[in-house]
């Protein structure tokens, strides 16, 4: 009798134990339901593009040479592009990037910084070029100044047809356009080269229209101008595009003050592609 007291004891003291580890888990997932469900309710407004969008697919170029890229990478670049967030501020006229490093958004850090060091390029030219003025100095006339202004003559002897060397393009523009080896070339003059060098065999087109969308693609070396102030541009070589997007072009300078890969959105005011007619 006694033992069977004992083990009627033991059964109800099991029956009380499991109770309350019953009640305790449910609390747990009530509380875990109220937290998660208030989690959903006030998710951050300050979401950018990259946390909403598939970053699943971790990415990395082929090659950190320009030259060497295919047009998997210019899909890469501009996958990478969105994570990171670049937008163009019209106010500071520069390009600004959401994110700091490429961990964050599962793409390598070398990807990071070759995307952002060649907006980067855009925005050293953005913010340097055309800010500084030569004094004129008195020379002989056999004399010439120094060239701090060549970003023209850079891209025409880079260009992928008509190119002329540099040394004869420069002859041209000193023959031609007196003063612009301090003053940089206008926008009518880089027509005038054209016009002598392509003879009429070229268009001019904003970037929006030069391409299909949804593409990309590699290009012969266009020739590229895009403004840097109200009364100077700057010239480069564009030597890839992809209109997925905000759509954006990858090219390089050759120019004396900024050379180096950089790239522009295709949004970019007034940038103007010279392409070659067959």
């Amino acid at each position: 009798m006694k033992r069977f007291t004992k083990l009627k004891g033991m059964y109800a003291l099991l029956i009380a134990v499991a109770a309350v580890i019953g009640i305790t888990i449910y609390e747990s997932c009530s509380a875990d339901e109220d937290f998660w469900g208030f989690d959903e309710e006030c998710t951050s407004t300050e979401n950018t593009r990259a946390e909403k969008m598939d970053m699943s697919e971790y990415l990395t170029l082929s090659s950190f040479n320009p030259d060497s890229w295919v047009e998997r990478d210019l899909v890469v670049i501009g996958k990478a592009i969105q994570r990171i967030g670049v937008d163009f501020s019209k106010t500071r006229n520069r390009y600004e990037f959401q994110r700091k490093n490429g961990k964050t958004i599962n793409i390598s850090d070398s990807l990071y910084y070759c995307v952002v060091n060649m907006f980067e390029h855009t925005n050293n030219i953005l913010k340097t070029s055309g800010t500084k003025r030569i004094k004129r100095i008195k020379m002989n006339r056999e004399e010439l100044p120094p060239i701090k202004y060549d970003c023209v003559p850079a891209a025409i002897s880079h260009m992928g047809q008509y190119a002329q060397p540099y040394d004869d393009v420069v002859s041209t523009l000193d023959l031609l356009f007196h003063g612009w080896r301090n003053t940089g070339v206008s926008g009518t003059q880089i027509y005038t080269l054209f016009d002598l060098y392509a003879q009429n065999n070229y268009t001019i087109c904003g970037l929006y229209d030069a391409f299909p969308a949804d593409s990309v693609g590699l290009l012969e070396s266009l020739v590229m101008t895009f403004p840097v102030d109200a009364s100077i541009c700057h010239a480069v070589n564009a030597v890839a595009f992809n209109t997925f997007g905000d759509g954006f072009i990858c090219y390089n300078d050759y120019s004396s003050s900024s050379q180096g890969p950089g790239i522009i959105y295709f949004d970019h005011p007034m940038a103007l592609l010279f392409m070659f007619v067959d």
